[in-house]
Parts: structure tokens; C-alpha cells; sequence
């Protein structure tokens, strides 16, 4: 006697005998899929129409009453296939197990989509989730629904954090890929049933009525976008014409004095280009700045109040007004301030000027720097720690002698530069196509003149912009690095020192005996020097590369650098510490370089090569 049990919960058929079944059956039971459960003693398998038939070819078959054989469950498609029920399962339960998430997506698929064969397994971080057989065609929208479904629930386990611009990915796991869930070569297509009809024609009669509703829907906000765009172009173009009779009252209301003097201590926010004072007043962060004034607007209270929330118009009380000075006399132009390190840039004084004063009923309340435009580029706040005083002399950075020193040798620079153009016919290209010559012919005559060496302060008192801009190449590029060596006349088994930078940013002087020299080209330069030669104390030997791109000095002979020069003793109290010392630098600090050729030179050595910069 067969007991069969149709468990409508789990989908499954539970087969019971009260004896032992013959081998027969137990063949046609293991060929139809039904699996043995010890706990329970019975046979199991998945509802499908084929099992069933399998089961009623059974003479002895007897049904339990509370389950008798049930009607396949008529399946709404269109339903199941809807994503917006989907939670963040990531968050709601932080799951990392691959193996568990994979176990989750198998049995949910599984159970909301049994028409569909599913295969779902795990490799590592990786999970794969495939359909290799379904009652739809592979473009149908059926089948596409169901994909985008099991794409969407699966990534619901997944925390996707990624950079692109870094090519940094982070990911629970990987594979679930929607594009890849049906593929055309391992997917089969079967017959339908005549519920799974009925289940496909009910899917496209309720996608035809959502893209009808999607359809009216978006009809319906584009007809309301409509209105709105119409409705704000109304209003913009009432804003548009109350701008442009507040700006032509604010240009026929105001009157106008020139002045000379300066506010002082102005409240400045680190934001420019503010279209009202109410913006600037929400600023937290503030500095102090100082103006020279050259024209007094002043407003009524009225016109005041409209011109503070148009300060992005542009008015002509403000056109060609602003800029920036320095009463520095190291700074002649723009060029002299670009040439600076950053320790010299930070000891410029700069100063707003050409500004405009904004008054209200004759109070100062704003200072505006157009920067050369007509709006209000930059707004200033005027508050009690503002002054305002006739005359203001900022910091000269070095004294009058000193300039006037510098303008003299600068003068004799100049004068040098056009002889020796006009003696050596360079013509107009003197500082382009013929700027190598140039530069070795004004080397040598500074070297002859030792008077008139053209240091940083030199060349900002020349007054030639075309001039200046050669001489600072001059005084701020080397020469080529092989000119350098062809220059040196180095020969085989020289001995020199060599001064440069080490893997840890410090200098270094390896002594070297020199075995042979050849010039090409290395990585990305053009020209390099391979030097090949015998370390200090070594047998073997070494080469290295050199190029203009890695700074380096040679000195004839062996010779040291004195320690004190880049290391100074820490004191210690701790009797059984014997001695602690720190760098004077930090890595890869270019200043270690002017600290060496300072001392050699106040002791009469100079470098045959420098890749540094230039001497004279």
C-alpha cells in the first residue's frame, strides 16, 4: 500500500509505504527524482506534472485526505516579478558568508519562480545564478522580468563600494551579473503548460496596462513640467525686469569722488564673487586685508539696500577699477613674485588697489575690488577694527641702498645683453633660436666681470621684461648635463666626488674612480650621462645614469663634507646614551645643495659639474 501526501506548503510530493516497496518501484522512484528521508521514512520529491502522472500509474495508490492531490497554483506573474518590495538585505542583515547568500538566492528563486530551472553556485567571492530552462523565448518580456528580478534581489545581499578613478572595487561578492543570468548557449526554452499560458497571456495583459498608466503618467507630468516652465519663465522674466529697474536706479542714483587714501583691516572672506552681502555675512571663515581707495560711491539708504543684493551686476561706477600692488621693491612684475620661493613669497606685502568705497548716508560700509571687471568681484566688510588712514607704506623687503645697488648692475646687465647681440649678430631670435649662444657668451662676460654677478635680486631690478625673463633663465637653469661633462674633460681614472640626492633624501658624496663615460638617452631623457666607475674601498665595477632631472654636483678629488653642515648633535642627559643626532633638512630639500656649495666656495672649491643650478 502507497500513501501519498501532496505537501502544498514546501511544493513537494511525500510518498509512505507500510512495507517494504519492490525493487522495481524503488528503481521507478529514484528515475523520477524522489529522494529517501531515514527520519521521516518516506520518499520526496518537487511537484511536476510528470510525477504526478508517474504517481496515479499506481494501482494501489491512496491519497491523504487533507492533501489530495492539488491544482497547480495559478501564479501571477506580473506580481512576482515586481522589485519594489525588495529590502536592503546588506543592511538589514550584514551577511559575508558567500556560501549562505548563495543558499538564500537559490531557495528564494526557486520557490518564487519554479517554472524555471535554476542553477545557482558559489566559486570563492563569487556567486553564479543562471536560468537554463524556462517556458519563455530568451527576448521575451516574461523572461526578461523574471532576470531583472533575481539581478535585483540577489544585489539586495551586496555592498558594491567603488572608486573608477582609482580602480578600487569592493564587493560582498561577484558574478551576479544581469546580462549574464540567460545565456544563448546553454538556454532551452520548453513547451509551455496550459497554466503557464495562461500565466504568460495574464503577464502581458498587465504590462500592456502598466505602460499604458507609465504612458499617461509621464504625459501628465510633462503637461504639469509645462505649466511649471511656463509659470517660473514668468516669474523669471518679473525678476528680470525688477533687476533691471533696481540696477538702472542703483546707476542713476549714486554719486561719484575721487579720493586717495586707504582702509585698513577690512574683513575679507575667503569666498569671492558673492551676489549680496547676506551671502558674505554667512561666511565663518574671515581675513584682514588692506585697500587703497581711488573713488567714493555713495548711496542713499534706499539705493544702498538694493546695490548689496546685486553685487554680481555689472555697473559702470566699477568698470576698469581694482588690482593688486606691493610696495616691495623686489617685485617689478608678476614675473619677479613666480621666480620667488615659497619662503620669499611669503614675505611680500600685498595691498588692494584702485578700490571703490561703498557709503551709505555718508557712513563708509564696503570697499570693492572689480580686479579690472564691473561687478564686485571682491566685497569687503568695513567693522571696527577697520581704519582709515591718508598714507600707508607697506614692508620694501630690502632697503633703498640695496635697490638702487641692484638697479646699477641691473643697468650694466642690460647693457652687456644688447652689445654682445649687436657684436655677434644674434638678431631678433637672440633669446629663442640662439639663446645657447647667447647664454655662453653673457656667462663669460659675467665671469669677466665678477662685479656685476647677476643674483635673484639683480634681475628683478631689470627693467626689460624680455631681458629679464632670459636672465632669470640663465641664473635658474644649468647647462645640459652632457655639455657639462664634455666641458669637465673627464678622463679615465680620475678621481672625483659626487654629491647627490640618496634613496632616503639625504646627500650623499660617493668617491668614485672613473673608468669610462657615455652619452644617450635614458627613460624620458633626451640627454643622459652613463658613468661607469670604481667605488671607493671596491673592486667590481658600477654605473649610473645622470640626467638634468636629478639634481647632482662633481668635485675634482676626493673630498668630504663636513657632518655639522647636515646633522646637528641633540643634547641627552641619559648617561648610557652616546650620542643623538638629527638632520638639518628635510628629504629631498633642494637647500642641502646651496649649504655645500656655499661651504666649498668660502673655502675656494668649486663643483666641474653642477646639474643644480648655475654659477658664476
Amino acid at each position: 500500500m502507497m500513501t501519498v501526501t501532496i505537501n502544498n506548503e514546501k511544493n513537494g510530493i511525500e510518498i509512505r509505504f507500510d512495507s517494504k516497496p519492490e525493487t522495481n518501484i524503488l528503481e521507478q522512484l529514484k528515475t523520477n527524482g524522489f529522494r529517501w528521508s531515514v527520519k521521516p521514512k518516506m520518499w520526496y520529491a518537487k511537484i511536476t506534472e510528470a510525477r504526478m502522472t508517474f504517481i496515479k500509474d499506481f494501482n494501489d495508490v491512496c491519497f491523504t485526505a487533507e492533501s489530495q492531490p492539488a491544482q497547480h497554483e495559478k501564479y501571477n506573474l506580473w506580481e512576482m516579478t515586481r522589485t519594489d518590495g525588495i529590502e536592503d538585505n546588506y543592511e538589514k542583515y550584514h551577511i559575508y558568508s558567500t556560501k549562505e547568500i548563495a543558499a538564500i538566492i537559490r531557495k528564494h528563486l526557486k520557490t518564487r519562480f519554479p517554472m524555471c530551472k535554476w542553477t545557482i553556485s558559489k566559486d570563492g567571492n563569487s556567486i553564479d545564478a543562471h536560468i537554463l530552462v524556462s517556458p519563455f523565448a530568451i527576448d521575451s518580456e516574461e523572461l526578461k522580468a523574471i532576470v531583472h528580478y533575481a539581478y535585483t534581489f540577489a544585489q539586495s545581499y551586496n555592498r558594491i563600494d567603488s572608486d573608477p578613478y582609482n580602480d578600487y572595487c569592493d564587493a560582498v561578492f561577484y558574478g551576479v551579473y544581469e546580462h549574464s543570468i540567460v545565456q544563448k548557449y546553454d538556454y532551452t526554452q520548453r513547451e509551455m503548460t496550459a497554466e503557464e499560458k495562461e500565466m504568460s497571456e495574464s503577464f502581458v495583459a498587465a504590462k500592456e496596462n502598466f505602460d499604458r498608466a507609465e504612458s499617461e503618467r509621464k504625459a501628465k507630468e510633462f503637461e504639469e513640467a509645462k505649466k511649471r516652465e511656463e509659470a517660473e519663465r514668468i516669474e523669471a522674466q518679473k525678476r528680470a525686469e525688477k533687476r533691471k529697474e533696481d540696477v538702472n536706479l542703483i546707476e542713476s542714483s549714486f554719486t561719484c569722488i575721487d579720493v586717495d587714501y586707504f582702509v585698513m583691516n577690512v574683513k575679507s572672506p575667503k569666498m569671492n564673487k558673492s551676489s549680496s552681502i547676506e551671502e558674505i555675512l554667512d561666511y565663518d571663515e574671515y581675513r584682514r586685508e588692506n585697500c587703497k581707495i581711488a573713488k567714493e560711491i555713495h548711496f542713499s539708504k534706499d539705493v544702498y539696500d538694493l546695490f548689496i543684493n546685486y553685487l554680481l551686476e555689472d555697473f559702470t561706477f566699477l568698470a576698469g577699477m581694482g588690482g593688486t600692488a606691493t610696495d616691495d621693491r623686489r617685485i617689478q612684475s608678476m614675473m619677479d613674485y613666480e621666480q620667488m620661493d615659497k619662503e620669499e613669497r611669503a614675505t611680500v606685502e600685498w595691498y588692494n588697489n584702485n578700490c571703490a568705497a561703498i557709503f551709505c548716508d555718508n557712513e563708509l560700509k564696503l570697499v570693492v575690488n572689480p580686479e579690472g571687471y564691473s561687478y564686485a568681484r571682491y566685497t569687503f566688510i568695513v567693522d571696527n577694527e577697520t581704519k582709515v588712514v591718508n598714507e600707508y607704506q607697506g614692508k620694501s623687503g630690502i632697503s633703498e641702498e640695496d635697490y638702487q645697488h641692484n638697479l646699477e648692475i641691473a643697468k650694466t646687465l642690460e647693457e652687456a645683453g644688447i652689445s654682445l647681440i649687436i657684436s655677434t649678430n644674434l638678431g631678433d631670435k637672440w633669446d629663442t633660436e640662439n639663446y645657447s649662444k647667447f647664454r655662453r657668451l653673457m656667462a663669460e662676460w659675467i665671469h669677466n666681470h665678477p662685479t656685476y654677478k647677476p643674483t635673484s635680486d639683480v634681475v628683478r631690478a631689470i627693467t626689460d621684461t624680455r631681458f629679464k625673463a632670459v636672465m632669470y633663465r640663465i641664473i635658474t637653469q644649468p647647462e645640459k648635463i652632457t655639455e657639462q661633462f664634455i666641458k669637465a674633460g673627464l678622463f679615465q681614472g680620475q678621481k672625483v666626488t659626487i654629491v647627490k640626492f640618496s634613496d632616503f633624501g639625504g646627500l650623499i658624496n660617493p668617491k668614485i674612480t672613473i673608468n669610462s663615460i657615455e652619452y644617450g638617452k635614458y627613460a624620458q631623457y633626451d640627454e643622459a650621462v652613463k658613468l661607469t666607475y670604481k667605488p671607493e674601498k671596491a673592486r667590481s665595477l658600477y654605473y649610473n645614469w645622470y640626467h638634468n632631472g636629478s639634481p647632482m654636483l662633481v668635485f675634482a678629488g676626493w673630498i668630504d663634507i663636513p657632518e655639522s653642515l647636515l646633522w646637528e648633535e641633540i643634547p641627552s642627559n641619559n648617561p648610557n646614551v652616546l650620542s643623538m643626532k638629527k638632520t638639518r633638512f628635510l628629504s629631498c630639500d633642494r637647500k642641502q645643495f646651496d649649504v655645500i656649495l656655499d661651504y666649498f666656495n668660502s673655502i675656494g672649491i668649486r663643483p666641474i659639474i653642477n646639474t643644480y643650478k648655475p654659477q658664476f
